[in-house]
């Protein structure tokens, strides 16, 4: 990854930290309507030499307001696969807004994401609120291995609940 692609990342997740806080009134003070539209445009800026100026503003305000201070230091997260332990490195990737003449670099990572609230009866995690969460990152090798102990769900019907369920086959490309 780039350091211009590292330092978008963590403004990226600066913004959306000062957003909460600001919303939860945990700030020492309120962001300004300017800071807060910086906050989110952010993430919709393509070209570096507009991100920049933004980049900027989001670690001059991590720094002014000690947001350390309120929450510790900004949290950095491993992509490492639960399975074998490798640590997946991002290539660049694009990512196409509503607008697809907004094409953005974002790092893409060869593995899946799985974000749970946990299981009602699990003994180690069940968030009963929702607002707690588990990421769990397992690498495409080692998904693929394991190809025949994953299912595919498809939704036929919300209303009733049901669902298209077929072991999952990882050559076939899904959503076509």
């Amino acid at each position: 990854m780039t350091e211009f692609m590292e330092a978008r990342e963590r403004a990226r997740d600066i913004a959306d930290c000062l957003l909460w806080l600001d919303k939860e009134e945990r700030l020492p003070r309120i962001l300004s309507r300017e800071e807060r539209q910086g906050c989110k445009l952010i993430n919709k800026l393509a070209k570096e030499e507009d991100v920049r100026p933004l980049i900027e503003m989001m670690e001059g305000l991590w720094a002014s307001l000690e947001v350390e201070k309120i929450m510790g230091p900004l949290p950095t997260y491993d992509r490492e696969c639960l399975i074998c332990g490798k640590k997946l490195e991002p290539s660049v990737g694009t990512y196409f807004d509503d607008d697809p003449a907004e094409v953005q670099l974002v790092p893409a990572y060869p593995g899946v994401l799985f974000e749970t609230t946990g299981n009602y009866g699990s003994t180690i995690f069940d968030s009963v609120m929702g607002n707690e969460h588990l990421h769990v990152v397992i690498c495409d090798d080692c998904l693929k291995e394991r190809a025949s102990r994953v299912f595919f769900f498809k939704t036929m019907s919300r209303q009733r609940k049901m669902y298209d369920i077929q072991r999952w086959n990882p050559e076939k490309h899904y959503g076509e």
